[in-house]
């Protein structure tokens, strides 16, 4: 089997070289189903590590919830002593009097008399953002709250999870319309075939091995065994990954078709 018919086999592996070479002359839909199977990667540990981290915050924060708490015409009411919830990764803090602080957690989520602030550990440069509260009336007492998360915990976990597949499929594409031109200059020079559509879908395919080094950032982020900071170092490590797969498949691409010249031919039929 030659070179050529080898890289049209069906694409299924895409943590080796020849494995990704192999996306660019797949099927769209085959690119599609595998980049589905990888982003489960990222939502599995996406609602795995808000289940451990950020619900039991979360469920501590609503037991503390008196009988009187409400919001109405955009002002929190009812609420008189501190409520505050403090995790390595989370900080829920409610205070409508003086909302001094915010909390230590890595992220810090604080209600305010008329506004909400989402802080971080590494928002001290910028600020915290601000948000004023909705116009809707509701009742924020222990009794309305608790029951109702307990009900749609595990929706909107879900469905923060399903949101972070949504956000792998639109990244991974609008991030190879950007890398595909590595491809193509390589492969001009390596003489190898890629179209540009080709040079796009291996693009996509070799950010693959890069979802796996996400998904092992944050299992190691959520298990505590590194801070918040050291996930920028596994971010800039699965850029590194991307190029290297990026690069590393055009040379598993199919050959360009050259004709060699006949050396005994001749230019003129002999007499």
């Amino acid at each position: 089997m030659s070179e050529q018919d080898q890289s049209y086999r069906k694409a299924w592996n895409p943590l080796t070289f020849r494995g990704v070479a192999k996306f660019a002359s797949s099927k769209l839909p085959r690119l599609l189903l595998i980049e589905f199977l990888f982003s489960l990667i990222i939502f599995s540990t996406v609602v795995w590590f808000i289940a451990k981290n950020y619900a039991p915050i979360i469920v501590k924060t609503i037991e503390q919830l008196p009988d009187t708490g409400r919001l109405e015409n955009r002002t929190l009411k009812g609420i008189e002593s501190r409520i505050e919830s403090e995790g390595k990764f989370l900080s829920l803090t409610i205070e409508t009097n003086d909302l001094a602080d915010t909390g230590t957690g890595d992220l810090q989520v604080g209600f305010g008399e008329t506004n909400i602030f989402v802080c971080s550990v590494v928002s001290s440069s910028w600020g915290c953002l601000t948000f004023d509260y909705p116009p809707d009336t509701l009742d924020l007492n222990r009794s309305s709250v608790q029951p109702w998360w307990g009900a749609r915990q595990p929706i909107i976990i879900g469905t923060v999870g399903v949101c972070f597949i949504v956000i792998v499929f639109a990244g991974l594409a609008l991030i190879a319309i950007a890398l595909m031109w590595l491809p193509k200059f390589v492969a001009y020079f390596a003489d190898r075939k890629l179209t540009l559509l080709e040079a796009w879908k291996l693009s996509v395919a070799a950010q693959f091995p890069g979802i796996i080094v996400l998904g092992a950032a944050v299992i190691l982020y959520g298990s505590q065994s590194m801070d918040l900071l050291s996930i920028g170092v596994f971010y800039a490590m699965h850029i590194v990954v991307d190029l290297v797969y990026l690069i590393g498949a055009v040379f598993f691409l199919p050959r360009i078709a050259t004709k060699v010249a006949n050396p005994f031919g001749s230019s003129e039929k002999r007499k």
